[in-house]
């Protein structure tokens, strides 16, 4: 668990210095960025022969310069989110994507080349999900069970393996597993104690901290929000050739405007 917290770290260390450099790449860039990643994680199961046998596993899976490619790929979709140069599916093609491909690697795709190809469908469906917020297009994961689910998520991760682990060794089943139908039973027993134990967290650690350590969170947020709106609405009014003060277009092309229709919420 602690490995992922040191990666995270790296990442929210690394982007202040970055972020200046990403908002001043070109589109081809940043898309190079994009395509780029699958492939970098791809070369990196047969780059891992030159490291030390003992070390391959902390190499591709923990070290946090090697799991950052990642997250700048993220970075990179953003960017061009944000300049609304982003193209990709639609939130419903996208989860059909998304399961699929999880489905092809479970079933048929080597373990080697899962990251590479979960890389992709989860940039796929995160932007697409995205789009959609910005859009105010229906989507399911701005349900009120699902918004929740998210809120607390980090907090489950902070003790869900603390909990099984430390039920699993008094019980004596550590490390050989429970028999029968106590394994299912354990499953769902789990997820509502982790649960019930991240709604806790969340509730009375982290949103006190973050009220504490953030106390204009919501006056930005109140202004992203209102940005986001301003901007959604710019985009149905540029798409509406002959509006009041909005052109046609321009002799061949197919666009009224130029202007990404996504908001800056700086």
């Amino acid at each position: 668990m602690s490995w992922s917290l040191s990666c995270e770290f790296f990442f929210y260390l690394c982007l202040p210095f970055a972020l200046p450099f990403v908002r001043r790449a070109r589109p081809w860039l940043l898309w190079a960025v994009v395509v780029a990643v699958p492939l970098v994680i791809l070369a990196l199961w047969p780059g891992q022969a030159l490291v030390p046998e003992e070390h391959r596993w902390w190499f591709t899976q923990v070290f946090p310069l090697v799991r950052s490619v990642e997250f700048w790929m993220g970075v990179a979709a953003a960017e061009l989110m944000r300049r609304g140069r982003w193209r990709g599916p639609r939130l419903p093609l996208a989860t059909v994507l998304f399961g699929l491909t999880w489905v092809a690697a479970a079933g048929w795709i080597r373990a080697e080349l899962w990251a590479a190809l979960l890389s992709a469908a989860y940039l796929l469906v995160i932007t697409a999900a995205a789009d959609a917020d910005v859009r105010g297009l229906r989507s399911p994961w701005r349900s009120r069970p699902l918004v929740w689910l998210g809120e607390v998520s980090f907090a489950f991760y902070l003790v869900h393996v603390l909990v099984i682990t430390t039920v699993l060794r008094l019980t004596g089943d550590w490390g050989v597993g429970l028999p029968g139908w106590w394994g299912p039973v354990a499953v769902l027993g789990f997820l509502l104690v982790n649960l019930g134990l991240a709604a806790l967290l969340h509730r009375y650690v982290e949103t006190p901290m973050m009220r504490l350590l953030g106390p204009r969170r919501a006056g930005r947020a109140d202004s992203a929000r209102r940005a986001v709106a301003a901007g959604a609405a710019g985009a149905r009014r540029d798409a509406t050739p002959g509006a009041p003060g909005v052109p046609g277009p321009r002799p061949g092309t197919t666009s009224t405007d130029d202007r990404p229709v996504y908001a800056d919420t700086r």
